[in-house]
């Protein structure tokens, strides 16, 4: 590689030496404090926009989210699917006593709240494991029917409903529109 593209325009701008005589590491090193400069910028750009008006700004940044969704769906979820990897691998939500990682403080919240965690609980205490109810029972078994018959299921989504009232309601949802539309553009291509 040339000596004359190790050094970009804007690291020149910035007051980054001319000679172009930087080795790999300087130029990463360049590069990882332009990209902190950056950020943080951007973190003080934001603090100074909420300090104004806190509702003005998570309305304006829900605007920018929605129109990003709506132009790029499939980087969207993308990104949502890594930074929920990313949550759940961090183990930022998680409760120690089910071994469960969770992907934001409510879903925490709505676990600790379960009675299978309640359950997990009392076993870690001590207690015998509960036997559950009979309408429990029934309840699996009749969920095991429905699955095993899987009367009605979209196969775009992956859902299976136990009535076809439910069934209707599903394929009216936006989720289940927004998933048939770009499975509809997929094929297209």
């Amino acid at each position: 590689m040339s000596p004359g593209y190790l050094v970009s325009i804007p690291l020149l701008l910035e007051g980054v030496s001319t000679t172009l005589n930087f080795t790999p590491e300087q130029l990463a090193a360049i590069q990882v404090m332009r990209k902190a400069k950056i950020a943080q910028n951007g973190r003080d750009w934001e603090a100074r926009e909420r300090a104004k008006d806190e509702e003005a700004f998570i309305t304006f940044v829900r605007t920018k989210q929605a129109a990003v969704r709506a132009k790029y769906p499939e980087k969207y979820l993308a990104i949502k699917a890594k930074s929920l990897k990313t949550v759940l691998e961090d183990k930022r939500h998680y409760c120690d006593i089910c071994d469960v990682a969770l992907a934001s403080p409510s879903a925490l919240t709505s676990h600790l709240g379960t009675q299978a965690h309640k359950d997990a609980v009392a076993i870690a205490n001590g207690a015998a494991k509960p036997q559950p109810s009979r309408s429990a029972l029934c309840q699996r078994e009749s969920n095991a029917r429905i699955l095993a018959g899987k009367r009605f299921f979209c196969v775009i989504c992956n859902v299976n409903n136990p009535f076809q009232r439910d069934h209707n309601r599903h394929l009216g949802t936006k989720g289940h529109a927004k998933k048939l539309r770009l499975a509809a553009e997929a094929a297209a291509h």
